[in-house]
């Protein structure tokens, strides 16, 4: 047994209570084997499924209906917010990488010309979906109504507003595909 190997069966010896604990008290199910650093703030009562070999970086929030397929890497200080009040769900695929400093946000609030801007609290809420083999670079913003498709590099420091399609590498502010993979 390599050092590596070694090392990274101690996290998953270190997580299991994380895990248990995830599982009894919020009711949010991380598989066996998944390594946990730090504590994600995870809300009460959370709709999450989670797929095989699962890694919570540190200083991370999951928010309500959030869906992640096998084999998922998220580095450290992240937030996904999925719409709590109606059926939209953030869904990630299979063997995604994620930076750091990724914010996935499903939903906005409402403000129309004849709404008042301090009562009119009614949210906007929308799907997100990632596919399979997608890599995220660091300071990613994915907001609502967009579906990456799979085999897809998102540069650093991208603000996603639209779909991404298959095999491609997209990048920028508003993010465009720069060329095919």
């Amino acid at each position: 047994m390599t050092k590596d190997v070694f090392l990274w069966n101690i996290l998953k010896i270190i997580s299991l209570p994380k895990i248990v604990f995830y599982r009894v008290v919020f009711r949010v199910i991380f598989p066996w084997g998944s390594i946990i650093t730090g504590l994600p703030k995870v809300r009460y009562g959370n709709y999450m499924r989670f797929g095989k070999w699962f890694k919570v970086g540190r200083l991370c929030r999951f928010q309500w209906k959030i869906q992640i397929g096998k084999d998922f890497f998220m580095n450290e200080f992240w937030t996904i917010s999925a719409g709590c009040t109606n059926n939209s769900w953030i869904i990630i695929g299979d063997n995604v990488m994620i930076g750091s400093l990724l914010y996935m946000i499903s939903w906005d609030h409402g403000f129309w010309k004849e709404s008042n801007f301090n009562t009119s609290n009614t949210g906007k809420y929308a799907d997100i979906q990632i596919g399979n083999n997608v890599w995220i670079g660091a300071r990613v913003t994915i907001l609502k109504w967009v579906k990456i498709w799979d085999n897809v590099v998102l540069w650093a420091g991208s603000v996603v507003t639209k779909d991404i399609p298959s095999n491609s590498l997209a990048v920028g502010n508003p993010c465009m595909v720069k060329k095919d993979i």
